[in-house]
């Protein structure tokens, strides 16, 4: 008897350990983020295609709901002033604008554009939500940084 439920209590912990392993793949991998890595081809756009690892991917978009979520609390805007010759082709999801973000450049200034061609972020400010831009670097010590352009 001792026996059987050994084996039974064997069978169902490996059942549960494969169950985890399935449910940890995507949070290991990163393959529950959508990140486009295709060029774009504008005109405008002068600097190489930037690729960057996952885990910056994934520190951009945490910081992105961060300051998503001051922006919808507080109205205020976070500025910073990098070298834009950092700019980002590509993104994953940022605060709440889901999908991929391409990268248009104005001038220097980095502009980042959803796959339809909208602003990929929005002021939430209970007034309808003025567009706006938003730029994106990644700064030499590694951090990720944004700036909101109205």
């Amino acid at each position: 008897m001792k026996k059987i439920l050994s084996v039974i209590l064997m069978i169902f912990m490996m059942f549960s350990m494969g169950i985890m392993a399935v449910a940890c793949k995507d949070k290991f991998t990163g393959s529950s983020y959508n990140i486009d890595t295709s060029v774009n081809n504008s005109s405008d756009n002068n600097n190489s295609n930037a690729l960057y690892s996952q885990l910056e991917f994934i520190a951009i978009q945490e910081l992105g709901k961060r300051l998503s979520h001051e922006i919808k609390s507080t109205g205020t805007r976070w500025n910073s002033h990098i070298d834009p010759s950092n700019c980002l082709y590509t993104i994953g999801s940022i605060g709440k604008a889901e999908g991929s973000f391409f990268k248009y450049e104005v001038n220097g200034v980095c502009y980042l554009y959803d796959k339809y061609g909208s602003p990929a972020l929005q002021y939430i400010d209970g007034s309808g939500g003025s567009i706006v831009a938003f730029k994106v670097w990644i700064a030499e010590d590694g951090y990720a940084l944004l700036s909101f352009e109205d």
